[in-house]
């Protein structure tokens, strides 16, 4: 792996352990009543969207490896060009269905193991959507 790829990686797990952290206990209620957490996870995503371009562009190998790469580079996308027609219950569903598989893929492809329970098993409490 290239070292700058192992660097984008690294952001992008920092990003989705954040966003991770910042929604644990929450719900996609709490969350739309937030315009600070909105803006936190929004900044998040756009963090991981942009590592992942980053690795696009110098190490294809590596991209093709991460599952859904290519729609997450596109929800980037969205959240940074689409800011004032962004669903909050996509980014839900991102933070709540998604997150959780894109950070063990990262962990995967670092080598890392996760070390027992933590933030990436919250999100589960976020599944009572309203």
């Amino acid at each position: 792996m290239q070292p700058e790829s192992r660097i984008a990686l690294r952001h992008a797990l920092e990003a989705s352990r954040e966003i991770q952290a910042v929604t644990s206990g929450k719900t996609l209620s709490l969350y739309e009543a937030d315009k600070h957490l909105r803006a936190i996870v929004e900044r998040y995503f756009i963090t991981i969207g942009e590592a992942l371009a980053r690795i696009a562009r110098h190490d294809e190998d590596l991209f093709r490896e991460i599952s859904e790469a290519r729609s997450i580079v596109g929800f980037r996308n969205v959240l940074v060009h689409g800011y004032d027609v962004i669903d909050t219950e996509q980014v839900w569903a991102a933070v709540t269905e998604d997150l959780g598989h894109l950070v063990g893929s990262i962990e995967g492809l670092l080598g890392e193991r996760p070390s027992g329970p933590g933030p990436r098993d919250v999100p589960e409490a976020g599944k009572d959507r309203k």
